[in-house]
């Protein structure tokens, strides 16, 4: 299981707090409705996961803050991010994200973060999956549903 450092969090940290100004400078909306409760550490908690993905891939993570727009995709070419701090959370998947991309579930909070697995979003976007009166429209894919990272890294 691979694990952030306090350095890692501490470097996520910051590209997490830059992503927040960015934001509100541009005055850009939360993507999906994302709920106000708490943007500064959602930007965090959602820079480290990404760093901790792109380490499982292989990949350099470059942290995007002010063009969000711009970049294709979290990690890599083709590789997007979902974290919760549930450890039984599911994966979120929305009608309008990439079909040929890798989704990758992401748990916990802080350095105590576990990649859960991963999933083409084709293949995560199935009716039986969709939830409505969840107050934020979207596919849940279950973590018993998703791949190894070895698989889609290598299949």
């Amino acid at each position: 299981m691979m694990q952030l450092t306090t350095s890692d969090l501490y470097f996520a940290a910051q590209a997490g707090i830059m992503r927040r100004i960015s934001a509100i400078r541009a005055n850009r909306p939360e993507p999906y409705g994302a709920l106000a409760e708490d943007l500064w550490g959602n930007d965090i908690e959602s820079c480290a996961a990404e760093m901790l993905v792109a380490r499982a891939f292989g990949v350099n993570w470059i942290p995007y803050a002010n063009n969000p727009q711009s970049i294709t995709a979290d990690v890599g070419d083709n590789i997007q991010v979902r974290s919760t701090r549930r450890d039984n959370g599911c994966l979120l998947l929305h009608k309008e994200d990439k079909d040929d991309h890798i989704y990758v579930l992401v748990t916990g909070s802080g350095i105590q973060k576990r990649i859960r697995g991963c999933i083409l979003g084709s293949d995560g976007k199935r009716s039986e999956y969709w939830r409505e009166s969840t107050g934020r429209p979207c596919y849940f894919v279950p973590q018993s549903k998703l791949s190894g990272i070895a698989d889609m890294r290598h299949g």
